[in-house]
């Protein structure tokens, strides 16, 4: 009968001189369709972007038996600095738009303020030791009548006195060169005011002698920095290099493996139960027949079409990256053998399903409303109903081998009940 009614659906398609089927649009036409509904059409892209026109870009577009699925991303128009966001349709043969979600938003990068307190800090550090280099060479804080030369006193003809220069050696020693034949006012040099007492600064243990021809100024210049930045070097490069024993603090970061979680958004379904394969694959399920698939560790989730309509799906159970079972209300057991379709079950009671493991790919149990158990040891091509001597609602079961599995379920109190096939004849059960 099937055979029949998929025959006369070929039949009803036309197509035309170039193969394609008329009425249906192509794979490129899809990608085009989703790029101008998202333009059209924008929705929620959250407050940050709430008025900003989005630039969208294809990164992936897969054809499924009945659907175009066209991953967009999208970010503000023009400069952008961040990551991306991504938004997914699928689209049916027909070009309708069946489903449309955003998988994430765009994130900007972070960028750092400018230092204002550090840089205004500095500004007056700068400011002050240049004040005090300038009343230095002022004579403000000269000494008393003892400890300063006396005043040179300018000759009666006007003449400039003559001074001595300080030139720096290679090796930083200042060393002094009379000036005593420059004859004219033309000179370099510069005369002393009459009425300043020049009073020579306080050097490091390295700087020769100063002598009553040397001008102060040269000698803050040329040898003040160089001695104390060179026993800073030394000290600060002498306790990083020594400690060796690096190893010991690697078992601290053991301890933080496991405990840091993200998030990941999809849709507006509730989501009520996950499973996983391994690593990087794992199934969840929620209301609105919604399931969904990672194959990359959360990267990204591909809707998968469970088959049925307005259905609650509780619970799923993964065994591999290509089989996994799937169980909701009303009365919903489904399969999946090769990771991406779903076929539903029958053969079992009229229940509302809460629960569901797999001992392998043949023997699954399965739990729901009035305490009904139901078990399958052919992968799903029959069932077999199970006492369990009570009619409160089991809400999940956990399966250790082809033989034993635990199920617990509601009451006034909490209810355990313990399933040992090969052992007992009867089920047990355990009040707490």
């Amino acid at each position: 009968m099937v055979d029949e009614e998929d025959k006369r659906d070929e039949d009803k398609v036309e197509f035309d001189s170039a193969g394609e089927a008329l009425g249906y649009v192509s794979f490129d036409q899809a990608q085009v369709l989703a790029m101008r509904a998202a333009m059209d059409t924008p929705v929620d892209y959250g407050r940050a972007f709430a008025k900003l026109r989005m630039a969208f870009e294809v990164t992936e577009a897969v054809e499924t038996e009945d659907h175009y699925v066209v991953t967009l991303s999208f970010r503000p128009q023009g400069d952008f600095s961040g990551t991306p966001g991504r938004e997914q349709f699928y689209i049916e043969k027909e070009g309708t738009v069946a489903i449309r979600q955003v998988l994430a938003l765009p994130r900007l990068d972070k960028q750092r303020r400018f230092p204002v307190v550090r840089a205004g800090i500095a500004v007056i550090v700068v400011a002050s030791v240049a004040a005090v280099v300038v009343l230095f060479a002022s004579g403000v804080f000269g000494g008393g009548d003892d400890q300063s030369p006396p005043a040179a006193e300018a000759p009666s003809d006007g003449t400039a006195l003559p001074l001595a220069a300080v030139t720096a050696a290679p090796t930083g020693t200042p060393t002094a060169v009379p000036l005593a034949s420059v004859p004219s006012p033309t000179s370099t040099a510069t005369p002393m005011p009459p009425t300043s007492t020049a009073t020579p600064l306080p050097t490091p243990t390295s700087t020769p002698p100063p002598t009553p021809t040397y001008t102060p100024v040269a000698i803050v210049v040329t040898t003040t920095p160089r001695p104390t930045n060179t026993p800073t070097a030394t000290a600060t490069f002498t306790p990083t290099t020594t400690p060796t024993p690096t190893p010991t603090a690697q078992p601290t970061s053991l301890p933080t493996v496991g405990l840091a979680w993200g998030s990941q958004v999809w849709g507006r379904e509730s989501l009520f139960s996950v499973s996983a394969a391994n690593a990087e694959t794992a199934w969840v399920v929620g209301s609105g027949s919604t399931i969904i698939k990672t194959t990359d560790g959360g990267e990204t989730w591909v809707f998968q079409p469970s088959g049925t309509t307005n259905s609650t799906l509780t619970a799923v159970a993964a065994l591999d990256a290509r089989t996994a079972w799937a169980v909701g209300n009303p009365s919903t057991i489904l399969k999946t053998t090769d990771g991406a379709s779903w076929e539903p079950q029958t053969g079992f009671p009229e229940m509302n399903i809460s629960g569901v493991d797999a001992a392998d790919a043949s023997t699954v149990w399965a739990v729901g409303s009035n305490g009904i158990i139901v078990k399958t040891t052919d992968g799903g091509a029959s069932w077999e109903v199970q006492t369990s001597g009570t009619t409160e609602a089991l809400l999940d079961v956990a399966v250790v081998d082809r033989e034993t599995a635990w199920v617990v379920g509601a009451t006034t109190g909490l209810v355990i009940f313990a399933i040992v096939v090969a052992l007992l004849p009867r089920l047990r059960h355990l009040r707490i």
